[in-house]
């Protein structure tokens, strides 16, 4: 396994894993990938367990830049206030006999479930920009960790593998 790959940011890339057996060895051999979490890499091994050594193949994900728009408050809350100013003023055009609860209600949901349609337009949205920058560019290195058990015999390594993110 070469000790380094050059992914660009948003994208994966694998690398081929060989494990061979020595001196006799016959038991498993577990593979695993660790990345620090503020890098935003996610790191794992297919399959991650090996019988009497084989090949796995190490998968490697970088995290896209997101952007992301949040409607301000302000807005939604004078939508709200006018949907039900518009209601209640729907609900006095009614003559008087006919107020009961229901009819009532079912107005006020129509009037407060059109109102909310209206303010839909291109006009000033109040809007905010919420950035995640994804996976930052540079080099990073991952811990790939591989335990070896045959019996009662237990042996652990750890290498460290450079990404660099483009």
């Amino acid at each position: 396994m070469s000790r380094n790959i050059t992914i660009p940011v948003g994208k994966s890339g694998t690398v081929t894993t060989v494990v061979t057996p020595i001196n006799g060895f016959t038991g498993t051999v577990t593979l695993s990938c660790s990345a620090d979490l503020v890098v935003e890499i996610n790191c794992g091994f297919s399959p991650s367990i090996l019988n009497n050594g084989g090949s796995s193949t190490l998968t490697i994900v970088t995290t896209p830049a997101k952007t992301n728009f949040v409607r301000g408050t302000q807005q939604a809350s004078l939508r709200v206030i006018g949907g039900v100013s518009f209601a209640a003023l729907l609900c006095w055009m009614i003559p008087g006999k006919r107020r009961r609860k229901l009819p009532t209600m079912l107005l006020a949901l129509l009037a407060l479930s059109l109102t909310f349609n209206l303010g839909c337009s291109a006009g000033n949205f109040n809007s905010t920009s919420v950035s995640n920058a994804g996976t930052p560019l540079g080099t990073t290195l991952l811990t790939i960790t591989t335990v070896g058990t045959s019996g009662a015999n237990v042996v652990r390594h750890s290498y460290y593998y450079q990404v660099t993110i483009q």
